[in-house]
């Protein structure tokens, strides 16, 4: 059976090792409000995901959509590693979405100011 390949950035919420070389991911996305998704072998030396599967980074993903729930697909990082206060502003923004953000309803607008 073929999975759709869903493209869309989104901002890395959470991060939660699993097992020994997977990553499991809470990702607020443009199209999709929040999700949880898993990234097989992310956390191997030799992924060339691992570079942009950083907590509070803004990467573009390819999403695939299982019955359940999402997986990482490709990964295309930010062009440019942001600075100390960006990553702070980030990390404040991520913890209330987190928090008051619970459904995988799409929020475009949200999203957008966010950004």
């Amino acid at each position: 059976m073929s999975h759709h390949i869903y493209h869309t950035a989104g901002l890395i919420v959470g991060l939660k090792p699993k097992g020994e070389t997977d990553l499991l991911l809470k990702v607020f996305t443009r199209d999709f409000g929040m999700v949880v998704a898993t990234a097989q072998g992310a956390r191997k030396m030799v992924s060339k995901n691992r570079f942009g599967l950083r907590l509070y980074a803004i990467p573009e993903f390819d999403l695939i959509k299982t019955r359940e729930s999402f997986r990482v697909g490709a990964v295309r990082p930010e062009p440019y590693a942001p600075g100390r206060a960006e990553t702070l502003v980030r990390a404040k923004v991520s913890a209330i979405l987190a928090r008051f953000v619970v459904s995988d309803e799409p929020h475009e607008k949200l999203f957008h100011d966010v950004l």
